[in-house]
């Protein structure tokens, strides 16, 4: 049977294997010192929250081959340092530590602020603004060096040495969801419940990704995908969902002031 399927063929790649090494130990090292800083926290307030939410860091990159596979992104997998792999896609090990460090970082400035209630949405907006930056800076040294490669339809990606735009957006609000959906439950959770909050990472990851970048991926991987209108469109569309995402989280996470139990040390 003829297949119908009108996502583009993947492109041969293969892993940069000096690079990969440098990755594996420069983020490796990174996600380290963000762990170590998550157990200080854990043993400073006597809870284990923050390493439920390092944990649930981690279980975020399990996502990304799907991400992958819908937004066209490739991990060459030929001398790839394989974690898992799924729809012809694969987690290298360098970028399990990424998660660790773009999730955990995000969850570890939240969650004390989250505690005092002070955060703002000006202080959201401001994260949101930042962590975007960061990632189109982040970005192109493992584009240029083929550590990871972005292929064609692809919207709004003007420069080939800098990851597509919307992908910063999309990073971004993936966390950021992720750190709301506990918010909003963490205050009803006692003792060892607490442990939903590491699903909750993924779950997060999945809304604040696919649910904003729904107008790109159906259009990226539709046959109206050769229409370059319809294509920079889906980016604008897909960015400006961004951008809604953001303002509910910055209203949500504004809103939200822990009792002192729901970060005690039960729990």
């Amino acid at each position: 049977m003829e297949s119908n399927s009108h996502i583009p063929p993947t492109p041969l790649a293969e892993m940069p294997m000096e690079v990969q090494e440098f990755a594996i130990w420069l983020f490796g090292a990174i996600a380290a010192v963000v762990l170590l800083y998550g157990f200080r926290m854990a043993y400073k307030t006597r809870s284990l929250l923050p390493v439920y939410l390092m944990v649930g860091a981690a279980a975020a990159s399990f996502l990304e081959p799907i991400i992958g596979y819908l937004g066209h992104l490739i991990h060459p997998p030929v001398g790839a340092t394989v974690v898992f792999s799924a729809v012809d896609r694969i987690l290298p090990l360098h970028m399990l530590f990424a998660y660790v460090i773009a999730f955990g970082v995000t969850y570890l400035i939240f969650l004390p602020k989250l505690e005092g209630g002070s955060v703002s949405t000006r202080y959201v907006w401001a994260y949101s603004l930042a962590s975007v930056a960061i990632y189109i800076l982040f970005e192109i040294y493992p584009v240029v060096s083929g550590l990871w490669v972005y292929y064609e339809p692809q919207p709004l990606w003007p420069f080939a040495f800098l990851a597509p735009f919307t992908w910063p957006f999309l990073n971004t609000t993936a966390a950021l969801v992720g750190i709301t959906l506990i918010a909003l439950l963490l205050p009803n959770l006692k003792g060892t419940t607490k442990l939903v909050v590491i699903p909750l990472a993924p779950i997060g990851a999945v809304m604040g990704h696919l649910g904003s970048g729904w107008p790109m991926f159906l259009v990226m991987n539709s046959p109206i995908s050769g229409s370059g209108v319809l294509l920079q469109l889906s980016g604008i569309a897909a960015v400006l969902c961004c951008f809604t995402v953001i303002w509910i989280c910055s209203v949500v996470l504004s809103r939200q002031h822990w009792p002192e139990s729901a970060h005690s040390a039960k729990g």
